[in-house]
């Protein structure tokens, strides 16, 4: 992974121009100022000394009447600018990344200093806006012409050239080299937001990743694939740190700095599609030209500065978005995210948009690839895939055409890619002989011996795991219940995001399972009381079936608390620590799961009796297993069940079993049964859910 990190490099350090921003001056007019801004007359221009008149004297007398145009011209301009209300316009606080104050007044969201002109920019968009435009005037300073505000701010001079109608004559000239090479190196002519799927096995991309490709014309005379050549756009957290829990503390109170980064779209594709066998969904944008050349311009602007690194709400989907909506003020995009902003929530968010969305594509993963290929195999040329993984010298079957051969070397080479993964991309490695390079490279010296051509895959794209058709994160339960411990509850839950096992499946992962502060309290009819019943600070369930050509382990990890019925403690509140792995199996469309897992569970709380060595802590060890089926897109069962030896402690053995049926009534809403047997209590009950 060395080298993928090693690639993504600063906007800053590599810049462009291939339409130089001061073509975007042929705007149409705006509004006439009052007569006390009224424009300067063409008459009050000082006229050049004929040359005649070229005297040193003459000269001078010139420059000083042009320069006394030139300020005359710059105040004009910024007369206008409070007039039309220009600091207010939506473009501009855009362009600012403004959000209103409590109590009034602007703030914005980034947070390096060199972004603002002004020393108060950050708190006032109006008198950013004015020191902008007498920047783009400014004569040459001590720190030369990359820090002048035409070579640092093209988004913001493109949009003040639109709605002040500027004279660029009257600019002057700077050399934005740095510039100029950000513009040469993208030759933007679209934008395409593209989702990475949910990966479990890091927590920073549990939730999904959002980020942008900008996509250059395509060279006819090219055979290479053209999207794999375009630049992706990425905003991430500058992490300085590999301890989880550091990690945690500082991602969740902004300790990080974000940044947006350039990068080779093929690295990301090696990193999300090969590295971590994640599906990519590609949404091209509807931007026209001039959108796409603004958000260029401001990408160039984002580049020089940072944010804070929020992980709940400004975390790489919201600044991505916020990127595509400075574009124009036509978009209403992060007005349609809630707290915390998930990278699904930012795919809904562009359709809400009509037309921004113009198209959709799928790139599957090298895993997603391999599975393709192997449906369409016949059991005799899976058990040859099979032999040639383990040993690629594995002699081919005679009874295998030459077409057959080639598509069991290709889905070989397919499961080679994702099981060897680690060998073949990081570059880490490349120096030396893995075990995954050799496999490979015989592989495909088979391969070529063989002339047929590979099979693309004609699979239609799994429609039905688009992010966008996602049900809401945030849940609200409502249950009504009886118990042989205490008669007959109300039960309300709450769950602040995302998904469990039996909840309606459409645009999440089949196998996922990942929640984020879900807690459930009832009230006891018949003792009148409020007991909290359950509590996770984090639940993440992965479910990986296997095979003979996918060894993945499932596993399971949750921290928070929990209220036991057994002989140690009947009806009370424990904190819970638990993780456990094992194996699943199911079938090939995920429709229906068998799974179980060798847990470790640790209870605490000061009412628990026969605790270990007399304390009140309890440690577990044993089974979790559980069958799920999803009988349609609509209707979802899942029956699980548990029992631990606790060693040493009294009692010896305690067990808990549940079942759940729910059935989806849309995207918003569902229904559902659900029934629960401890050693000491039973119970059931009927619930709505409510996604929002």
């Amino acid at each position: 992974m060395a080298a993928l990190v090693a690639a993504a490099t600063p906007i800053v350090a590599q810049g462009a121009d291939p339409p130089t921003p001061s073509s975007a001056s042929s705007a149409a007019p705006v509004a006439s100022p009052p007569r006390s801004v009224a424009p300067l007359a063409a008459s009050t221009r000082p006229t050049a000394p004929a040359a005649s008149q070229g005297t040193r004297a003459a000269s001078a007398a010139y420059d000083a009447a042009n320069a006394q145009y030139q300020i005359a011209y710059v105040e004009w301009l910024v007369e206008k600018a409070k007039f039309l209300g220009l600091a207010s316009k939506t473009q501009w606080l855009r362009l600012g990344h403004y959000q209103p104050r409590t109590f009034g007044g602007h703030k914005s969201e980034v947070d390096g200093a060199p972004f603002f002109l002004d020393p108060n920019g950050k708190f006032d968009p109006a008198a950013e806006l004015e020191a902008t435009v007498r920047g783009l005037f400014a004569a040459n300073g001590a720190e030369g012409d990359e820090e002048h505000a035409l070579c640092r701010f093209p988004a913001r001079r493109i949009w003040l050239e639109q709605q002040l109608g500027i004279d660029t004559s009257r600019l002057p000239t700077k050399n934005c080299r740095r510039q100029t090479l950000h513009w040469n190196r993208l030759q933007a002519q679209s934008v395409t937001l593209v989702f990475s799927s949910y990966y479990l096995n890091n927590p920073a991309s549990g939730y999904g990743h959002t980020f942008l490709r900008i996509n250059r014309a395509p060279d006819p005379n090219s055979t290479k694939r053209p999207d794999l050549l375009n630049y992706g756009v990425d905003f991430s957290a500058n992490v300085d740190t590999s301890n989880a829990l550091i990690y945690a503390i500082k991602g969740f109170s902004g300790m990080f700095s974000g940044t947006f980064k350039l990068l080779p779209y093929f690295y990301k594709v090696r990193e999300y599609n090969d590295y971590e066998s994640r599906d990519l969904w590609e949404y091209e944008l509807g931007l026209t030209p001039g959108q796409v050349r603004m958000l260029v311009a401001h990408l160039w602007e984002l580049g020089q500065t940072f944010f804070q690194y929020f992980y709940l709400d400004e975390n790489c989907s919201y600044h991505i978005l916020a990127l595509v909506e400075a574009c124009s003020a036509d978009y209403r995009l992060l007005e349609y995210l809630s707290n915390p902003v998930l990278p699904a929530d930012t795919i809904k968010a562009l359709h809400r948009n009509p037309g921004l969305v113009k198209s959709v594509r799928f790139r599957p993963s090298v895993r997603t690839q391999f599975r393709q290929r192997l449906a369409a195999l016949s059991s005799a040329e899976r058990d040859a895939v099979a032999a040639l993984a383990d040993d690629p010298d594995a002699p081919l079957p005679d009874t295998l055409t030459q077409e057959q051969k080639a598509r069991v070397l290709d889905a070989a080479l397919d499961q080679v890619d994702f099981r060897f993964a680690k060998d073949l991309i990081d570059e880490e490695n490349a120096a030396q002989v893995t075990p995954g390079a050799v496999r490979k490279q015989r592989l495909e010296e088979r391969r070529a011996e063989i002339l047929v051509p590979t099979e693309s895959l004609s699979d239609e794209p799994p429609w039905n795991r688009r992010p966008e058709l996602s049900h809401p994160s945030t849940r609200l339960a409502l249950a009504s219940g009886a118990s042989t411990h205490g008669a007959g509850y109300a039960e309300i839950g709450y769950r602040m995001n995302l998904h469990d096992l039996a909840d309606p499946p459409r645009g999440y992962p089949e196998m996922a399972q990942i929640e984020f502060m879900p807690i459930k309290m009832r009230f006891w009819y018949q003792e009148h009381t409020v007991r909290v019943e359950d509590f996770s600070a984090v639940s993440v369930v992965s479910l990986a079936p296997q095979d003979r050509f996918d060894r993945r382990m499932t596993w399971h990890v949750r921290a928070g608390g929990t209220r036991i019925r057994d002989a140690g403690c009947n009806d009370c509140f424990m904190g819970l620590g638990q993780v456990g792995g094992g194996v699943a199996f199911g079938s090939d469309n995920e429709a229906f799961t068998f799974f179980t897992t060798i847990d470790t569970q640790l209870l605490s709380g000061p009412k628990l009796e026969g605790g270990l060595a007399g304390i009140p802590l309890r440690l577990g060890f044993g089974p979790w297993s559980g069958m799920r089926i999803r009988w349609s897109q609509k209707l979802v069962t899942l029956t699980t069940g548990r029992a631990l030896w606790l060693p040493f402690q009294d009692p010896k053995v305690v067990w808990q079993g549940e079942g759940i049926v729910r059935w989806s009534l849309g995207e918003h809403a569902a229904i559902g049964v659900e029934g629960r047997a401890f050693p000491k209590a039973q119970e059931a009950q009927l619930a709505s859910y409510l996604y929002f």
